[in-house]
């Protein structure tokens, strides 16, 4: 090598050592500062800010859609919007997992968000053996459980224990078995003295769903509660609407008018008396939508109605439910009733019967166990509806059945104690493609329902035990 050449190389040795240190640096943190940023989001999860009090009292709807703080899930992946499981039918042959497919059929169609793992089975202590004798609530607990992420940011506790006795039941009572398990404990309740069931509606059509509900009325000893007919075509079917119809059915007190003229009609009866009502709806939103664009219908809703507890809803932001998203009647109807109904509206999501996707290992609350296992018959209608359920769809259900409609009904029947559930003020935006989001209030007329109990086992033995009162021994 020539002295030139060696001059050269070595003129040339410390920028390449300096590129090389900087390549290296690179490699190890291809984006500066992107762990500082990481740890501030996640920061922001841990401790989400909370919304500022509003200067004038609180909108129905919020004027611009809120963005959620973004959740360890969501920094990785963006959300789904595929409907949660609550409401789908199973596809033939799957296992307990529902696959969600339109009502009446088959075919599978897209997965839901999260799969519920198998919960563990109950230890023989806690299996129930007789239901109580009254009111079948515990105690409750002195202090509340610390509040989980299945429960609502806000810590405002609604103190309107139960203020209203006078429920018309709205509901989609058709492919699955959780409305008939409401409208079993509905009866129940009645019957008790709890509540005064008015009405129960219907949400979707269908040529015998009508008459199936009046015949589970009718066995449970309420054959004179009049049922409203959908106002939507909303279709579906049924696999126990034949079944109910063909062991239970009478003619006597069967009694149906459209929905909406029957509202009116309960509602006005009860103004007379100088009584509110209170209306919980398990299906689609359609006869309550109808209602409030009727201007007499609204005027009753405002001035009478105190609240309307919603079965619907993916907590906490942008997942898809089933109620809200069947059909474009049933998203329209879902965003006009959020939008602008001038009562407090309370929302049953999919956590409140503790279907999360990270808590509990994905355990759910279920109900009808204790039943179908003291009436290995079948006999009773809610058993049935069990077994038709199963048959058709090539399923077992014997550790019971997911309790979304059944806690809500239960729920807004009682005291909040007497349920360890508490109301939390939320801001709700359901959009057109049938998504939602619910952020932290303040709203007072806009709450979503929150277990302060994360004890699965007390909440299935309270909702087991009215169940089975319907049970003729």
């Amino acid at each position: 090598m020539n002295k030139q050449a060696f001059k050269i190389i070595m003129f040339l040795l410390p920028p390449l050592a300096v590129l090389i240190i900087i390549l290296a640096a690179l490699m190890d943190d291809p984006v500066p500062g992107i762990s500082d940023r990481t740890e501030d989001m996640l920061s922001a999860v841990e401790s989400p800010t909370p919304a500022p009090l509003p200067t004038q009292t609180p909108t129905i709807a919020p004027s611009a859609e809120p963005t959620p703080a973004p959740t360890e899930a969501e920094s990785e992946e963006e959300p789904s919007l595929t409907p949660t499981p609550r409401g789908f039918i199973p596809t033939p042959g799957s296992d307990k997992t529902p696959t969600p497919t339109k009502k009446g059929d088959k075919e599978a169609t897209p997965t839901p968000r999260a799969k519920l793992t198998p919960r563990p089975p109950k230890k023989a202590t806690e299996t129930p053996t007789e239901p109580p004798t009254e009111t079948p609530t515990d105690t409750p607990a002195t202090e509340a459980a610390t509040p989980t992420p299945t429960q609502a940011a806000s810590d405002e506790f609604d103190e309107d224990s139960r203020e209203c006795k006078n429920m018309i039941l709205d509901m989609d009572f058709s492919t699955d078995v959780d409305d008939v398990v409401a409208l079993r404990i509905a009866t129940q309740l009645h019957k008790s003295g709890r509540i005064n069931l008015l009405a129960v509606m219907s949400s979707v059509q269908g040529e015998d769903v009508c008459k199936a509900m009046h015949a589970l009325l009718g066995y449970d000893g309420l054959p004179d509660v009049p049922i409203g007919m959908s106002v939507k075509d909303v279709p579906s079917n049924s696999p126990y609407w034949q079944a109910f119809i063909e062991e239970y059915y009478d003619e006597d007190g069967y009694s149906t008018k459209d929905s909406v003229s029957l509202y009116k009609q309960k509602i006005r009866e009860c103004a007379a008396r100088g009584e509110k009502v209170r209306i919980v709806t398990t299906g689609f939103l359609v006869n309550i939508e109808e209602l409030l664009r009727d201007e007499p219908g609204y005027e009753l809703v405002k001035e009478h109605v105190d609240a309307i507890w919603i079965v619907g809803g993916a907590y906490p932001n942008h997942g898809t439910d089933y109620n809200f998203w069947y059909t474009e009647d049933s998203i329209r109807a879902a965003i006009y009733v959020n939008d602008n109904c001038p009562v407090k509206l309370v929302y049953s999501t999919d956590q409140t019967a503790g279907q999360g996707n990270d808590h509990n290992e994905n355990r759910a609350i279920k109900c009808g166990k204790y039943l179908t296992e003291k009436d290995p018959s079948g006999k009773d209608p809610v058993n049935l509806a069990f077994r038709r359920y199963e048959s058709y769809y090539g399923v077992r259900i014997d550790d019971g059945h997911i309790a979304w409609d059944p806690m809500c009904v239960w729920a807004a029947a009682l005291t909040r104690e007497e349920c360890r559930i508490k109301l939390s003020e939320v801001n709700t935006v359901i959009y057109e493609d049938g998504s939602n989001t619910f952020t932290p209030g303040p709203n007072p007329l806009r709450k979503i329902i929150a277990r302060t109990s994360e004890d699965f086992d007390w909440y299935e033995t309270q909702l087991d035990a009215w169940i089975y009162r319907g049970i003729k021994k």
